[in-house]
């Protein structure tokens, strides 16, 4: 009964439901932050490798591993005198390397900056290829990076906050993986 508005709230295994949210404070807190959830924008992980693709990884060279937009997003919904904003907050790249080995890396890497010394760069997440990727059907390796946020909430108008879990986002790169042959005489 009253003025308000209609909510649909919808979850990541599909169920969804309606809700009524009526104005002037009735809005229900762990409503509105899913609908600030629904309004935040979690990008896919901008993966980078160096060497970078279309150039060759090299068989027991470290390849080093970044994300580029590896940064808290937040969101707000509000429903009369009551707000809620989330936060996902990046906590962990998981790197599936397209040969069965993974790599867990606690932030989102350091870039590889080409204008400078390699001595004058130390990276925070890296894989080395034990093995090319020559026997592959497409003779490349297809690279998972799977960046994990962590989604919370804090309400203002109420005394409210809550916790919605890991969001994963997922980009794949592909890569060739090569070997390089030295003769000794």
């Amino acid at each position: 009964d009253g003025e308000g508005t209609w909510y649909r709230k919808s979850c990541p295994s599909g169920a969804a439901t309606v809700v009524w949210g009526p104005v002037g404070g009735g809005g229900s807190p762990s409503v509105l932050a899913e609908d600030a959830l629904d309004l935040a924008t979690i990008p896919l992980p901008a993966a980078q490798i160096n060497p970078p693709p279309g150039s060759d990884q090299i068989v027991n060279v470290p390849s080093w591993l970044w994300v580029e937009n590896f940064l808290a997003v937040t969101a707000t919904a509000s429903v009369g005198a009551v707000s809620v904003t989330v936060t996902a907050r990046p906590v962990r790249v998981d790197w599936a390397m397209g040969n069965g080995d993974k790599v867990t890396c606690n932030d989102g890497g350091v870039a590889y900056d080409a204008s400078r010394s390699p001595n004058e760069q130390h990276t925070t997440c890296s894989y080395t290829y034990r093995s090319s990727s020559a026997a592959r059907p497409s003779g490349m390796f297809s690279i998972r990076a799977t960046a994990v946020w962590h989604v919370t909430w804090v309400a203002s108008g109420v005394n409210a906050t809550g916790d919605l879990g890991l969001i994963n986002r997922s980009t794949d790169i592909a890569v060739r993986v090569a070997e390089i042959q030295t003769v000794n005489q």
